[in-house]
């Protein structure tokens, strides 16, 4: 619980001096980004303290590519 608490008042205070900056200069597209990826890194940050499984980006990969590897093999074997 005080994980999570830390990780919002965090997220909070960086949002706070980051994102004033931003708008004051009407940066938007930047404040835009990084909102996004804020928003993002606190919402993993969280699931990764309650114990949420989070995929690991290589098994998409895998995936996808796995069949195109195994129809190569069969080409060139």
């Amino acid at each position: 619980m005080w994980n999570i608490i830390g990780i919002l008042f965090v997220s909070a205070c960086i949002f706070i001096i980051e994102a004033l900056l931003l708008l004051k200069n009407k940066h938007w597209k930047d404040f835009a980004v990084f909102f996004i990826f804020l928003f993002l890194g606190t919402g993993l940050s969280i699931a990764r303290c309650i114990n949420f499984p989070i995929p690991n980006p290589i098994e998409m990969l895998t995936w996808i590519y796995q069949p195109l590897s195994e129809a190569m093999n069969k080409i060139f074997s």
